[in-house]
């Protein structure tokens, strides 16, 4: 019972520890979704064991080649960023 004052010290020093975080680094570098390095496009099945996946991962797109018995990567592809 002599700590209990020190829980809602300890919530106000971490919230404002948050606070001044988001502050200096700023909001677009804290859980931003603009700056995601891997996307994925789009995923289409060929058949009933493979599908073909359209990747990107920092602006350069790939198209993965997913089936039951091995996954590869089949092509570097030179797609225009929307």
């Amino acid at each position: 019972m002599r700590l209990l004052w020190a829980l809602p010290l300890v919530l106000l020093t971490g919230a404002g520890i948050v606070l001044l975080l988001r502050r200096t680094l700023g909001s677009h570098q804290i859980g931003s979704k603009g700056r995601e390095r891997m996307s994925l496009r789009e995923s289409v099945s060929v058949s009933q064991d493979t599908r073909i996946h359209l990747l990107q991962v920092d602006r350069q797109s790939y198209l993965l080649v997913e089936s039951s018995r091995v996954t590869s990567l089949q092509a570097t592809l030179k797609v225009p960023v929307r």
